[in-house]
């Protein structure tokens, strides 16, 4: 066989491997950018599907180093860095409004060598497709098996940074599944809308019963004092289920003075009539 025929089937087998190899990084890209996508969503119940849409937009034709720098920026994150940094929030709303960031945590040290991997991956990837013919001249024999050499190399590290990459993936998607568990829980409602917090702490001012009491007030001229007995009938004809128990107290009366919310004044009954309590927000209602 003539060394040209040699050749060309080595480039062949040159060509077969390098689009091995580039048919990985795109799984491996493909991977990425969803990654990214999803690690952030914000919005009302209207609009979290458009925003999501529009951020697809907007990664879907960023580059491999772009989206490797947003992972390091925004994913990627040192140990206990999530729980200290708070993001603000606009402060112009016209509905409940949400914004629900997922990163992954790692030790300082293990986040370095992570780092250092894609940093590695990504270079060896822009090698490959932007100079391996400038590298390797695959018009010799000896070209070619060193192209084969690095292709082979490189597919096997395409593939471990694959691997890597999935794992986040489905730490990712676990996450989110407990996150939605989460969501639907009674005890996310609890503090979510009714300010009863999971440590079984209460979040007065802006907690449910609170809010159900300054509404029976609406009734009441400016200044004066609401009878609770009256407040209670309505309370209990639109939200049987706010009951004072639901916020660790054993009577509304215990609630008015634990919450610290309001001014009560107490009547003692008798035995022929029954005692009268009477209150009135201490602050304005938001």
């Amino acid at each position: 066989m003539s060394t040209s025929v040699v050749q060309a089937e080595q480039q062949v087998v040159v060509q077969q491997k390098l689009g091995r190899f580039l048919l990985q990084v795109q799984r491996y890209e493909m991977l990425l950018k969803a990654l990214v996508i999803d690690s952030e969503v914000s919005g009302s119940v209207d609009t979290a599907l458009s925003n999501l849409e529009r951020r697809k937009q907007q990664f879907a034709s960023k580059p491999m180093g772009y989206l490797f720098d947003e992972l390091n920026k925004s994913y990627l994150q040192f140990e206990g860095s999530a729980a200290a940094r708070v993001e603000p929030l606009s402060n112009v709303f016209d509905k409940p409004t949400f914004h629900t960031k997922f990163t992954l945590e790692l030790a300082p040290e293990e986040l370095v060598r992570t780092q250092a991997r894609l940093e590695a991956f990504k270079n060896l990837r822009n090698r490959i497709v932007h100079h391996l013919l400038e590298d390797h001249d695959i018009a010799t024999h000896e070209g070619c098996e060193r192209a084969v050499a690095l292709l082979d190399e490189s597919y096997e590290a395409a593939k471990v940074a694959f691997d890597e990459l999935r794992q986040w993936a489905n730490i990712a998607i676990e996450a989110r599944d407990h996150y939605v568990r989460l969501a639907q829980s009674p005890e996310f409602e609890d503090a979510l809308i009714h300010g009863i917090l999971p440590d079984g702490t209460i979040d007065w001012p802006a907690c449910t019963a609170v809010r159900l009491l300054r509404r029976a007030e609406r009734g009441t001229p400016p200044g004066e004092m609401t009878r609770l007995d009256i407040a209670l009938k309505e309370i209990r004809a639109t939200h049987p289920e706010h009951r004072p128990g639901r916020y660790f107290c054993k009577s509304w009366g215990v609630l008015l003075e634990r919450s610290q919310e309001f001014e009560v004044r107490k009547v003692k009954g008798s035995a022929e009539q029954s005692g009268i309590t009477w209150y009135r927000s201490r602050h304005v209602a938001p």
